[in-house]
């Protein structure tokens, strides 16, 4: 306490008189620590927050029975019940589905919500509190109970009540069916997975209702709707016992009881518990790995920036030798030197760390909604105490590190060496070090270089394939309407609002159909001839649309011709359009058009007139699908939502208004979505999440090296004044000095170069999985990348270079 007075002034004195020293310490921290920070909230925000309004999230399992195949096995409800009475070890069962419904109350425009259908002690199992009223018990989702009642979330009650208070009681319309707000989830309570944001909650056997589905069959032995399920594990039960426990019931459900045994096979189900609650199994994998390798790149920049805190702290040193020397001559001890850089480094830590948060901000603002994972968005940057806590750990780890070996070193000088000359040693001492780690630099940033060239080659080749489809100027919508409409009454609502929106100035064309074939829209079928055996049919997309949809995507036929507004009528024969890849596989080298095809979907057999070239989806466009297009009137059932695609002159915010008018104006008590524009880069925002995070962290790689590179150059400049000067007085011309500190440059940044395709060979490597159209050994990329990082090289070594250049030997020489 008697030497903090002291250290404190000493900190304020160095603030002072050396504010841009200072400065660029600080600014390369706050790069390496902010990188690192955006990370860890999207990690934190994505896999590690606890949810909202759940009690001891850590002791809630999601239930999984995967099948051979890798699939999840779905169970039937006497199943589902038999299972949960006689799993002993575990606490409590619940069951859930992720419906969608548009939400009205009264003369209030409907919206349109996710929700969960439960069954169970879905609510007892989460720990949720009421804030309002009170939640949905186990014996009222099951078959009997009153399907009227629903709990919704402190969201939807303010938004459209004011006050969780005020929504108890009161009249709410799902899909325009009446129900009852019996109470509130309290604490932000949003649902049991991160990738759902629910705000309804609703007995499974009302969803089914409302969704136009036989009560009877959710609740019988028919259908099995139970494929995500959540447990609570008890205190004093293994995982491992619950596991062999659950295994034993499944075994015994297929052998003892075959009638509950909804496929024959139960006894090749295999349990998994995954305790801890945030994204459920299987999603949780690939967002993991995403994370992984976005926090080893973040990683590898603060490892940049920390050896730019290292060679700056150096030379620093080198500039305060006199002054040190000068101390210690007075009397102050190498402890005292030692332990005043060190409490200077923890200070320019913290502003690192502080600085760090705000650079953290912005780079995840930066990324703000993007999607990973493919399911999963990341929401902004939560500044909260974990965030801040890690990046004051993260920059005094850094600063202790990296910045202890620069306060020892000085104060380890030679008093009586020091006082006759310039101690020289000490620069030579450290210089294959320095150089090392500014090789090393260059190695990680040529690496990150690599990876982000190929992934932004990846995007480039995935959004110029050519899938078939031309999205250019499209738009997409879906529009709900009634689910109990029969399919003629759907057809005549399609006409009518397809009419309404090709009214709309600036709107070429209309459709119904999916925007893309990557959608899961329509069905599957085994396709064959008739007659045909099992092993002969092919398994395919039945993708149902109007007429227009194949001249909006500029789509023309093969051989035969598309559809005509006189095939899309109710009732047989039924036309049929295939896919080349389809044709080829049904007919071989025969002609498809005015052949019949095998019954689908229970209608009489459809007849093919027009065979289209091969379409491929977005995620694959060097994989054909096969598809059978069919008439709007075909599908046996109607959905409940038309996928709507719209070709126009040129899309504004205007033109989307005056479409959702349009079809507002025949569907007044529906939602009506927003028209987003199709691209086939909307099909790849993990790739482009990916691409463009590695781009920027690459780019703040290339700054710190920068960084790192210019102090090391200048750490020798200074070291070697005198000698630089001895050789300009004895005649050496500036150029030659000057190439004398771009050789030692040069052989770093070649150092690094040579390193660093070692690690971008990793990197490719790595990433191998996630390109398209591009080898992992592409020379172009490390080529590129190659030559940028010379660019960065010769920028960063110029000031030093030229500083050394202009030396005037006489007053250097004096100096030393």
């Amino acid at each position: 306490m008697d030497i903090l007075p002291a250290e404190l002034h000493g900190v304020t004195r160095f603030l002072r008189h050396e504010l841009r020293f200072a400065a660029l310490v600080v600014f390369t921290l706050a790069l390496g620590i902010g990188s690192t920070a955006a990370v860890f909230g999207m990690a934190d925000q994505l896999l590690l927050r606890p949810l909202p309004g759940v009690r001891d999230g850590g002791r809630v399992a999601y239930l999984r029975l995967n099948t051979p195949a890798g699939a999840g096995k779905a169970l039937t409800t006497p199943e589902f019940d038999e299972l949960g009475q006689a799993a002993t070890l575990l606490g409590a069962l619940a069951s859930h589905n992720f419906p969608t419904f548009d939400v009205s109350v009264g003369d209030v425009h409907g919206v349109r919500v996710d929700a969960e259908s439960i069954y169970g002690d879905y609510f007892e199992i989460l720990g949720v509190r009421p804030a309002a009223g009170r939640l949905l018990l186990a014996a009222e989702t099951r078959s009997g109970s009153d399907p009227t009642r629903v709990v919704i979330s402190e969201r939807l009650a303010a938004s459209l009540y004011g006050s969780a208070a005020g929504a108890v009681g009161k009249r709410i319309y799902l899909n325009n069916h009446p129900m009852t707000v019996l109470g509130v989830a309290g604490d932000g309570f949003r649902g049991s997975r991160r990738d759902v944001q629910a705000d309804v909650w609703l007995p499974m056997g009302a969803s089914a209702s409302i969704s136009g589905d036989s009560v009877d069959k959710i609740f019988g032995r028919s259908g099995a709707p139970h494929e995500f399920l959540l447990a609570r594990m008890r205190a004093d039960v293994d995982q491992k016992a619950a596991t062999d426990q659950l295994r034993d019931i499944l075994r015994r459900l297929a052998r003892d009881e075959p009638a509950y045994d909804s496929d024959a096979r139960l006894v090749e189900v295999e349990p998994t518990l995954t305790l801890g609650l945030g994204m459920p199994p299987e999603i949780r994998p690939r967002i993991e790995s995403l994370l992984q390798l976005l926090a080893g790149v973040a990683a590898l920049v603060l490892f940049v920036a920390c050896a730019n805190v290292t060679n700056l702290l150096l030379f620093r040193n080198v500039g305060r030798r006199r002054a040190v020397v000068t101390r210690m001559a007075l009397g102050a001890s190498p402890g005292r030197i030692a332990r005043e850089l060190l409490v200077q480094s923890l200070l320019l830590g913290i502003l690192g760390a502080v600085a760090g948060l705000g650079i953290g901000w912005f780079v995840s603002f930066l990324f703000r909604g993007q999607s990973l994972g493919s399911v999963a968005a990341f929401h902004g940057f939560p500044l909260d105490h974990r965030i801040a806590l890690f990046a004051v750990l993260a920059s005094m780890v850094t600063t202790l590190l990296f910045g202890t070996m620069p306060a020892v070193l000085a104060g380890r000088v030679d008093l009586g060496l020091a006082m006759r000359q310039a101690d020289v040693r000490h620069g030579g001492r450290l210089a294959t070090f320095r150089s090392a780690l500014s090789a090393g630099q260059f190695a990680i940033t040529l690496t990150l270089g690599v990876g982000a060239l190929l992934l932004v080659r990846t995007m480039h080749n995935l959004t110029t394939a050519d899938t078939g489809l031309d999205f250019h100027g499209v738009v997409s919508l879906w529009q709900s309407h009634r689910v109990d409409m029969s399919r003629a009454e759907s057809s005549v609502l399609a006409r009518r609002l397809l009419a309404a929106v090709e009214a709309v100035p600036g709107v070429g064309a209309a459709a119904m159909g999916p925007p893309d074939l990557d959608t899961h829209y329509g069905g599957r079928a085994q396709i064959g001839l008739p007659g045909a055996s099992p092993e002969q049919r092919v398994d395919a997309r039945v993708v149902p649309v109007t007429p227009s949809w194949f001249g909006i995507f500029h789509i023309a036929a093969m051989r035969g011709r598309l559809f005509r507004d006189d095939d899309w009528r109710e009732g047989p024969p039924y036309n049929a359009v295939l896919t080349a890849s389809l044709a080829r596989k049904l007919f071989g080298s025969e002609d498809a058009v005015d052949r019949t095809l095998g019954g689908v979907f229970g209608r009489p057999e459809p007849h093919v007139i027009g065979v289209v070239p091969n379409l491929s989806g977005n995620q694959s466009p060097d994989v054909p699908k096969d598809v059978v297009f069919v008439t709007y009137a075909f599908p046996p059932v109607t959905s409940g939502a038309f996928s709507m695609v719209v070709r126009t002159r040129s899309f504004d915010a205007q033109l989307a208004e005056n479409i959702r008018g349009a079809l507002g104006g025949i569907l007044p008590d529906q939602p009506v979505e927003q028209p987003m524009p199709l691209s086939a880069a909307s099909a790849h925002r993990e790739q482009q999440t990916l691409s463009r995070l590695l781009l920027l962290l690459a780019a703040l790689a290339a700054v710190l090296a920068a960084v790192g590179l210019y102090s090391v150059i200048a750490f020798v400049v200074a070291g070697r004044k005198r000698e630089l000067a001895v050789r300009m007085a004895l005649g050496a011309e500036a150029w030659r000095v000057g190439r004398l500190v771009a050789n030692y440059a040069t052989a770093i940044v070649v150092g690094g170069t040579l390193l660093g395709l070692g690690g971008a060979y990793v990197m490719s490597q790595t990433l191998r999985s996630r390109l398209y159209g591009v080898a992992p050994l592409d020379p172009a990329s490390y080529i590129a990348s190659a030559a940028l990082l010379g660019v960065v090289a010769a920028i960063a070594c110029w000031v030093p270079t030229w500083r050394a250049m202009r030396l005037d030997p006489v007053m250097t020489l004096r100096e030393e």
